[in-house]
């Protein structure tokens, strides 16, 4: 298991965060006409921990969780939702181990447009650093 698939379904398992958007979170770009408010996990990158004596088993990785809706407020209410359950999280997403997870920050990302006569959709974006374990390659 990825860790950005831990992290999806480890949303999928929080109440909270169902209650607003069932079962529309996705990887990546949503397919086209997902009905709102939907959730789009991207990973932003990130990096390997090392020390003196080689890799440490600690992965750093930064995820951007882009929380689209209908209304302005109802974006920035399913990124406060987000929010809660993220920040400060530690255990396990599926078989990854979380040392831990920061919010980052919130900003406003509005979508864009897919025609010339359309506007964007509201959506907000969490960014997340998550602390993880990661296989050492021998």
């Amino acid at each position: 298991m990825t860790i950005k698939k831990g992290l999806i379904d480890y949303l999928l398992a929080q109440s909270p965060v169902t209650a607003l958007v069932s079962t529309r979170i996705r990887p990546g770009l949503p397919e086209q006409g997902l009905a709102r408010p939907h959730l789009r996990v991207d990973q932003g990158g990130g990096e390997v921990h090392y020390s003196m004596a080689g890799n440490t088993g600690l992965a750093e990785t930064v995820f951007d969780i882009v929380c689209e809706a209908d209304s302005e407020k109802d974006a920035a209410d399913l990124a406060e939702t987000v929010r809660k359950e993220v920040d400060g999280y530690s255990g396990s997403w599926g078989s990854e181990t979380v040392k831990a997870s920061f919010w980052r920050g919130t900003r406003d990302s509005r979508t864009s447009p897919t025609d010339g006569g359309e506007l964007g959709q509201p959506s907000q974006t969490v960014a997340v650093q998550v602390m993880h374990n990661v296989t050492v390659p021998s």
